[in-house]
């Protein structure tokens, strides 16, 4: 039997073997490259005359595999040395430090956009290209080699790029497996990497068919730690998009569809009546739902409690969320007495936001200190959002007192005490601090930033268990989302 080389057993072989591979590795590259830059030359100069643009034929296509071939390997083996036990600490840098996976990426892109546009005679070869890269990037996944955090958002983007392919049978099956697949991964980079928005919208767009969905994602995208701009172009379309239809489902989808209508009357800023209208539509649904425990009613109110939440909160450098979500060149299409200015509407626009999600968290609320059955529990886990929400504004402070003006806080203060005998009662908070704001912020500090001097030049220290341990179960989604805790 054949013996099988042991590979370099020192650190200076690693490095010698891991130069040789990258040498290698940047000539096929040059030949990616030439061969990219020769087929956009091609295309432009059937632009140019006016011809249409042949799809790759069968010796094109040998040609690409034997390339991409060679790529995929000499990248696998350079990862799989540089991540090498005996590798030192600047080896293992070396791929990151070098962009080597976003290389990879940019010359599957260029090629897979070579071959979308020759559909559908090359949808084919398009597809075996990305099933081709879908199984490299899960083998370097699966064995840890690299940086991890990489791979599960570019095997979500494979997923979503053949999600968006034609298949030859079996359509919405195949669209909608590969949109789950792609979906799967996302969340999965969002485990590993919490504060990155473009991972939210990213999972938004494969979250087509339910609006509210798209709603709370894209949100989140915005709210996030790294906000992610551009889901504010692909919340404008969404609501742009979005258009009344009659509705045949049952309580959630009602639900659903009332309360997006809600948020596009107020990212869109539409008149006042309009609000009024879709507000009460909303409320009487979410009552309706609450009272039959209609199935699903836990997994809306998450959502619609991030989504609303994220709609308060400031992003980026000195703006704000999806109250402001609307750019400036899409403020023609929105209707605005005479006279008043886009920055007007868009403060109106904040201010109308904040008190509907005010009402809206006072109505859930409301219902948990009323009910006395097993109903209760669909409330908590957004209850328990909602503390965090709290928990992460008490230490955001300017930001937060504005947003928490006009929030429920005796209405919270009951249901916590129905939650935990021993949490802080309102009447307690309110005799230390009169504004009910300041109050309630306070209530959410933690211990160590808990002894704040109050309107009155008052000190207090409220347990952290206050609001401690208010859902029985890890709740997925619910946390990282907006830069809070990932525990309570």
């Amino acid at each position: 039997m054949d013996q099988v080389s042991p590979g370099p057993q020192n650190d200076a072989a690693l490095v010698e073997n891991a130069r040789g591979i990258y040498a290698s590795l940047a000539a096929v590259e040059e030949r990616c490259i030439a061969v990219h830059k020769a087929y956009e030359v091609e295309r432009d100069a059937h632009k140019a005359a006016g011809r249409p643009m042949q799809s790759v034929n069968e010796a094109q296509w040998r040609d690409l595999t034997r390339l991409y071939a060679d790529l995929f390997g000499l990248h696998y083996e350079l990862l799989l040395t540089c991540s090498h036990p005996l590798a030192n600490a600047s080896l293992r840098a070396q791929p990151s430090a070098c962009a080597t996976p976003a290389r990879l990426w940019h010359n599957i892109f260029c090629l897979a956009e070579r071959l979308r546009l020759g559909l559908p005679e090359s949808v084919t070869y398009l597809h075996t290209l990305l099933d081709d890269s879908y199984n490299l990037y899960q083998d370097l996944n699966d064995e840890m080699l690299g940086d991890t955090s990489l791979w599960p958002e570019i095997l979500g983007d494979i997923a979503r790029y053949k999600s968006a392919i034609p298949a030859d049978n079996n359509l919405n099956q195949f669209f909608v497996a590969w949109d789950q697949l792609a979906d799967t991964w996302y969340r999965q980079a969002s485990a590993l990497l919490p504060e990155q928005g473009r991972l939210y919208h990213h999972r938004g767009t494969v979250a087509g068919h339910t609006p509210s969905t798209q709603l709370m994602l894209f949100s989140k995208a915005l709210a996030a730690e790294k906000p992610f701009l551009a889901a504010r172009h692909s919340l404008v379309a969404t609501f742009l998009r979005f258009e009344p239809l009659p509705l045949r489902g049952g309580y959630v989808d009602a639900l659903q569809h009332h309360f997006f209508a809600v948020h596009q009357v107020l990212q869109t800023s539409k008149p006042q009546s309009n609000l009024q209208h879709a507000a009460n539509e909303y409320n009487e649904a979410l009552g309706r739902a609450l009272h039959e425990a209609a199935p699903g009613i836990q997994g809306f109110l998450i959502n619609a409690t991030v989504a609303n939440l994220c709609s308060v909160l400031e992003i980026g450098q000195g703006g704000s969320g999806l109250p402001q979500v609307l750019p400036p060149e899409l403020a023609a299409q929105t209707t605005q007495p005479a006279g008043v200015t886009y920055k007007v509407a868009r403060q109106r626009c904040k201010l109308r936001t904040r008190q509907f999600v005010c009402q809206n968290m006072a109505q859930v609320l409301q219902y948990y200190n009323e009910a006395r059955d097993a109903t209760q529990h669909s409330v908590l886990p957004a209850m328990h959002v909602a503390c965090s929400f709290l928990v992460y504004l008490s230490q955001s402070a300017p930001m937060g007192h504005d947003v928490v003006r006009d929030f429920p806080w005796r209405t919270l203060a009951v249901a916590l005490n129905q939650v935990r005998s021993d949490a802080i009662r309102y009447e307690e908070i309110a005799a230390r601090a009169p504004d009910r704001a300041t109050a309630g912020l306070h209530a959410f500090r933690q211990e160590s930033n808990s002894a704040q001097a109050g309107p009155g030049g008052l000190q207090w220290s409220v347990e952290k268990e206050s609001y401690e341990r208010i859902s029985t179960a890890v709740l997925p989604e619910t946390f990282g989302a907006f830069r809070l805790p990932p525990v309570l």
